[in-house]
């Protein structure tokens, strides 16, 4: 079974930061949809190059400055 992990870090300052691994393709989007909502505005997000994989089981990361 793998697994899919999301990390969340909070910095000093209040800032959000989002991970996600284990997930190939755009499904990390949908992953942390709803932990986005929840904070707010997205001031900045980074896709790591394994986001243009196909979208399946894998090695995809996503991260988030919100």
């Amino acid at each position: 079974m793998e697994y899919q992990n999301v990390i969340i870090k909070i910095d000093e300052k209040g800032k959000v930061y989002i991970e996600v691994d284990g997930v190939k393709g755009k499904k990390c989007l949908q992953i942390t949809k709803d932990i986005e909502k929840i904070l707010g505005t997205i001031e900045k997000r980074v896709l790591k190059p394994e986001f243009n994989d196909e979208d399946d089981d894998g090695n995809n990361h996503l991260t988030e400055n919100i």
